[in-house]
């Protein structure tokens, strides 16, 4: 597997995370409106599918 480094926050309707790969060869920053959200965490699979390439 690929370690992620990074942090995740959140104010009420709204969840982000910016992060990547030691050494930043690989980054992501996401936000994302969390109201109503199919997902309880839905980070998990977006880095799952970003860094599974």
């Amino acid at each position: 597997g690929v370690s992620i480094w990074g942090h995740g926050g959140s104010i009420p309707g709204f969840v982000t995370f910016a992060g990547g790969t030691h050494g930043g060869e690989h980054t992501l920053t996401v936000n994302l409106n969390s109201l109503k959200a199919d997902s309880p965490n839905p980070f998990k699979n977006i880095l799952l599918a970003e860094f599974s390439k």
